[in-house]
């Protein structure tokens, strides 16, 4: 905020005549003499907006922040719903290294400007400078959430550099806290059950947290949220390795059954990929439509109680397996349907820490799918296991309609602490956005 950014208002004759002459010298760059009008402005007892603001101006370039924040402070008192002006009181504030201060102002600037992103962002920093750690990371939650351009600007490198400053600090403040935060839970957790979680979780943080790079041990697999290093990497598992997928395989029949009295109306059936006005190419075709459909049995870690009243056997048999669970997130399972002519994009899945498996119900021919590189070919009532944190693709080239029952399990190799430890900090997370992403300055309790 600079003098020549408020438009010249006074209360008397007078000083309406000085405001005039102080902003054509600013436009002749004769800033001692605008300063001097200024003053003369101040000197009558009116709190005038633009000769505070431009004097203000004038004192930081002097690197005077003292006069700098009181003549602000003299602003902010004039005009009491001007956000920008706390702003800029906040920004002074906090260069002059008070913190405290700077919080309340920033905290003024929202009551103002409650939806503005950037101002909860600057107030995040003002509260880790304040070592208020936890405000901090909530603030700059609801900032993230608030304004998704902010969050993406560190990426962004068309963005104003400043915004690009301000998403990164603000991203380095978010990785920091939740890392101590889930180091943390997880020593409690190790607590709790008197087990030590081996090392390579700490390399998982590390990377999880972006404290450093994502070392991937297999080039092959990027999965797109977690990578959990030191476990098995291969694009399909020996179906031998599950004993336990035998009693499902033996239900086959029932379950196909079952879902062919769904699939004559059609009843409960998705698109898998949702409208996006900005899909890659590749799943334009496909995106809101039904040639790749889904028939939930459970989203989400919740049942989706009218497919599950319809398809009665695949849920029973469902919930005897060892599934990953992660709640709002894990278990999924639905029943997978490639209409003909459809070819499933390739693309990763979100996690190397669990794998996908398929019980074939209707498998056409000329009908595949590539994990890896690797090419397998369905057959029906036989549990096809794989690694989807590989870059995978599937098809059916035939004249009829493909379907499997999609379900995850962990990978082996993960100890139950492991599992345990995942599923925590995934679930604090997601109570940590949901607690935060709506917050109001009030709640802060500044």
């Amino acid at each position: 905020m600079s003098g020549a950014d408020t438009a010249p208002q006074s209360d008397s004759p007078q000083n309406q005549r000085r405001l005039v002459l102080a902003q054509r010298y600013v436009a002749q760059h004769r800033m001692e003499a605008a300063e001097q009008v200024c003053r003369q402005i101040l000197e009558s007892g009116e709190a005038n907006p633009y000769a505070l603001t431009f004097l203000s101006a004038q004192a930081q370039k002097r690197n005077d922040l003292n006069e700098a924040s009181a003549l602000l402070e003299r602003l902010c008192k004039a005009r009491p719903a001007d956000p920008q002006a706390w702003r800029e009181l906040g920004r002074i504030q906090q260069k002059n290294g008070h913190r405290s201060q700077a919080v309340q102002s920033f905290g003024q600037a929202l009551v103002a400007a409650p939806e503005e992103g950037a101002l909860f962002a600057e107030l995040a920093l003002a509260l880790q400078a304040a070592g208020r750690e936890e405000q901090a990371a909530r603030a700059m939650t609801r900032a993230f959430a608030l304004d998704p351009e902010l969050a993406n600007a560190r990426r962004n490198r068309r963005a104003e550099l400043s915004l690009r400053e301000l998403s990164q600090q603000g991203d380095d403040l978010l990785r920091s806290y939740h890392y101590r935060a889930n180091q943390a839970l997880v020593k409690e957790l190790e607590e709790t059950t008197g087990a030590s979680l081996p090392a390579r979780w700490s390399r998982f943080l590390d990377g999880f947290q972006g404290r450093k790079p994502v070392d991937y041990e297999e080039p092959r697999q990027q999965p797109d949220f977690i990578y959990y290093p030191r476990i098995t990497a291969r694009p399909f598992w020996p179906r031998e390795s599950f004993e336990w997928l035998s009693e499902l395989e033996d239900r086959t029949e029932a379950i196909r059954k079952e879902f062919l009295a769904v699939m004559a109306d059609r009843s409960g059936f998705e698109p898998y990929v949702p409208e996006a006005p900005n899909a890659h190419e590749g799943w334009k075709k496909m995106a809101g439509k039904l040639n790749w459909a889904s028939v939930h049995l459970i989203r989400g870690n919740r049942p989706v109680e009218e497919n599950c009243r319809r398809c009665p056997t695949a849920y029973e048999a469902l919930r005897g397996l060892p599934l990953v669970e992660v709640d709002g997130h894990a278990p999924e399972a639905f029943f997978s349907v490639l209409e003909p002519g459809t070819h499933i994009p390739p693309h990763y899945g979100v996690s190397n820490a669990k794998l996908a498996i398929h019980l074939p119900l209707i498998i056409p021919p000329d009908c595949a799918i590539t994990v890896g590189g690797e090419t397998q070919t369905w057959e029906e009532g036989r549990c096809l296991v794989f690694d989807d944190s590989f870059l995978h693709e599937a098809w059916n080239r035939s004249d009829q309609t493909r379907v499997v029952l999609i379900f995850e399990t962990w990978n082996p190799d993960l100890s139950e602490l492991e599992r345990a430890a995942l599923r925590a900090i995934i679930e604090r997370g997601d109570a940590w956005f949901h607690a935060n992403r709506e917050l109001t300055v009030e709640d802060l309790d500044l």
